[in-house]
């Protein structure tokens, strides 16, 4: 009978995310990705629900859950090569949240070596010669919060005296989790340069970005490469993807709230 019912709340809470992701996917507006050709990609505002899943179900049912969602959503028209490269992106987020978010012993070791690889995974690629620094202002952060905060993140978010520790440990686990998704979303551009993502585009976004910055009064710095163009971002990417953890923090400290004494049995 238990058993039945754990099932059933495991299948209940999987079906919420997948429809939520859809929903926000379908419902709300993309955030456009600069470089990209028009219509062949952008960043869904289901990055937010991500580590949520991986808080709620756990880093292994959440990031199957996130991937499933995923596809889904790629699913429905309009489909694009660089939406079908990032279906494993919710995956890595979920997972590495969860195993900080979930697991006391050992999990904040393995989300710090997923995060490590992906960064790893830079330096792989031609770019990673072009911008060495990229990673370090956010993703690199994002692995030394985990070595930093490690077993507390769990310990914190079991406590119901001091809600601002809560708070710093779903920061830290969200973070994390969103810099996972953001690096395998960077990977899957990098790979997709001269594939769907022709080399003239990318030239002419550097040439706008160029004129750009001299009309904001900015030092007249050519910008010649792809590592300049992802270096160029790199404040948007700040901005965005810490505004998207703050906001995955609101939602999902009054989620985990409600379902604090149920997550046991999910």
């Amino acid at each position: 009978m238990n058993v039945h019912r754990v099932s059933a709340r495991r299948v209940a809470v999987v079906a919420v995310f997948t429809a939520l992701s859809i929903a926000l996917a379908k419902l709300l507006p993309n955030i456009p990705i600069v470089g990209l050709p028009q219509g062949q990609g952008s960043i869904s505002p289901t990055v937010i629900l991500y580590p949520i899943m991986g808080l709620i179900l756990g880093p292994i049912l959440g990031s199957l859950t996130a991937v499933i969602a995923n596809i889904i959503v790629w699913i429905i028209p309009p489909q694009t090569i660089f939406g079908l490269l990032t279906i494993p992106a919710g995956g890595f987020s979920a997972y590495v949240s969860g195993y900080i978010a979930r697991r006391p012993n050992l999990g904040w070791m393995k989300a710090a070596v997923i995060l490590a690889i992906l960064v790893g995974c830079w330096y792989l690629t031609p770019i990673g010669f072009e911008a060495p620094f990229y990673p370090l202002p956010l993703h690199a952060t994002a692995v030394v919060l985990t070595l930093i905060f490690n077993r507390r993140i769990h310990s914190w978010l079991e406590e119901s005296s001091r809600s601002y520790r809560s708070i710093v440990a779903l920061l830290v686990a969200f973070f994390a989790g969103i810099m996972a998704d953001h690096m395998w979303g960077n990977l899957m551009f990098i790979l997709g340069v001269g594939l769907y993502i022709p080399m003239k585009t990318i030239r002419d976004t550097l040439n706008a970005l160029g004129v750009l910055a001299v009309r904001m009064g900015l030092p007249n710095i050519p910008l010649k490469g792809l590592g300049d163009l992802f270096m160029f971002m790199l404040p948007v990417s700040a901005v965005e993807r810490v505004t998207m953890t703050v906001i995955a923090t609101l939602i999902g400290l009054a989620v985990f709230r409600a379902l604090k004494r149920y997550l046991p049995q999910i």
